[in-house]
């Protein structure tokens, strides 16, 4: 009686998947609050700082990786 417990608990019965678009809310709610807003905000602020400053390291690598010609010494 034991091993019989054991195997009727041990079945899980498959669920039927959720009928996610019928149920759920749409993804962003057209009343965002103003700390959404704010935060959001900033998010682009850092996102537009954090490509700006890629694009001056790239210019300085490259500037690194192709050096200006050498000028000719003047200690002769």
């Amino acid at each position: 009686m034991q091993k019989l417990q054991r195997v009727d608990t041990g079945v899980i019965a498959p669920t039927p998947p959720p009928s996610a678009p019928a149920s759920s809310p749409s993804p962003a709610p057209p009343s965002a609050s103003l700390d959404e807003v704010e935060e959001l905000e900033k998010q682009l602020a850092k996102t537009n700082k954090i490509a700006e400053l890629k694009r001056l390291l790239a210019e300085a690598q490259q500037a690194l990786e192709d050096p200006l010609p050498p000028s000719r010494p003047t200690w002769f």
